[in-house]
């Protein structure tokens, strides 16, 4: 990465991030994931799909889409189109051929197409060796495991069955999209904390109304808490983003968040300062509203658990301060962690002759108990 395209790279980046390099690679691992969701494909599969367009762009057919012209939302948002157009759209109408080709390829290295699990997995009907050659290594060994994601279990089972079979687990499913953020709620609460008691009765609702994010923090943070407080504040704009409608949709004040912004998205660089701060004040609401969703799916996981469980919970345990809160007070969507629990819990019957394939099956109360216990 520390190359002559290094510098020009970390000014493009607004804020400037800690470390330039974990973020991009983080950013890329995102867009890997979220292209795997969206098109139920495996990681292998998602990355022989970017190889294909950067192909295809580095072929020169990228031209098509025209000269890139990003001066404004309006002409990006067209150029955009035109390049998938041009450029992606094809290469994810042949995916399938070009990974029916690459099986091909791999079905014809002598070290595995002999191998008698080789054969099935490639569904060729050539070659007999009984040697035994192992394919841990090899995609197409795997390739069936990684099919089974969280994100599609529940069309794999179905919905019913998921819920009948693994409640808990159903729950967490359902409620995901605000669990997932559950995690940053220590981050929000921090950030928070630190506005109220470093700003609190010296900074006026009206300034705030009057200033940007980004001016808040360059004019108004002290230089030595800038990187920290804006690395905060980047964290409460994603959180608050990406369940901006499950905001708007809390009750009677997450509406007076909604009719502040007009249901537009929070922006380091155009929205208001009094965004930040938790209040009474229609501005105010975005902050108080969404630390209220994250504390109220969190509370009804853990109640929904604790009462499938049999657990009693205690209606007054004196809490802790805001500062103390940690990740490790919470009960954490994490996809990865339940990632490997299905992995863990998963079965597969390998099936010769006519009806060769693979088949998988998940162990229900392994799953659910394994879910449980975490």
């Amino acid at each position: 990465m520390q190359n002559k395209y290094y510098p020009r790279l970390a000014q493009i980046i607004q804020p400037a991030p800690e470390d330039t390099v974990q973020f991009l690679n983080d950013h890329l691992r995102l867009n890997l994931e979220q292209i795997s969701i969206a098109m139920a494909k495996n990681g292998d599969e998602v990355a022989a799909l970017l190889h294909l367009i950067i192909e295809r762009m580095a072929s020169g057919q990228a031209a098509a889409a025209g000269a890139a012209n990003w001066r404004g939302k309006k002409e990006r948002t067209a150029w955009e189109k035109q390049f998938a157009a041009a450029v992606v759209d094809p290469e994810v109408a042949r995916l399938e051929a070009k990974l029916g080709e690459m099986n091909g390829l791999l079905a014809e290295d002598q070290s595995a197409a002999n191998d008698a699990l080789a054969v099935v997995l490639s569904g060729s009907e050539d070659g007999d060796n009984e040697e035994g050659l192992l394919l841990i290594d090899a995609d197409a060994y795997w390739r069936p495991r990684q099919r089974v994601t969280v994100a599609n279990l529940c069309y794999k089972l179905g919905e019913r069955r998921l819920a009948e079979k693994c409640p808990v687990f159903a729950r967490f499913h359902r409620e995901q999209e605000t669990l997932c953020q559950v995690q940053h709620l220590p981050d929000i609460v921090q950030l928070q904390d630190y506005l109220v008691r470093k700003f609190a009765g010296d900074l006026e609702s009206a300034i705030a109304d009057g200033m940007t994010v980004e001016d808040f923090v360059l004019h108004r943070v002290p230089t030595e808490d800038r990187a920290r407080v804006a690395k905060l504040i980047n964290c409460f704009i994603g959180v608050f983003n990406a369940l901006k409608r499950t905001v708007f949709e809390h009750g009677k004040r997450g509406g007076v968040a909604k009719s502040f912004l007009k249901e537009a998205d929070l922006s380091y660089t155009v929205s208001k300062a009094s965004t930040l701060f938790p209040s009474t004040h229609d501005a105010g609401q975005c902050a108080t509203q969404v630390v209220s969703v994250l504390a109220e799916a969190h509370n009804g996981a853990l109640a929904y658990y604790a009462n499938r469980a049999e657990i009693p919970l205690p209606m007054h345990t004196g809490g802790i301060s805001p500062s103390a809160l940690t990740k490790a007070h919470l009960v954490v969507y994490e996809e990865t962690e339940l990632q490997l629990q299905i992995i863990a819990s998963s079965e597969y019957d390998l099936h010769t002759g006519a009806n060769a394939g693979m088949e998988w099956r998940l162990k229900d109360e392994l799953f659910e108990r394994n879910v449980r216990e975490r």
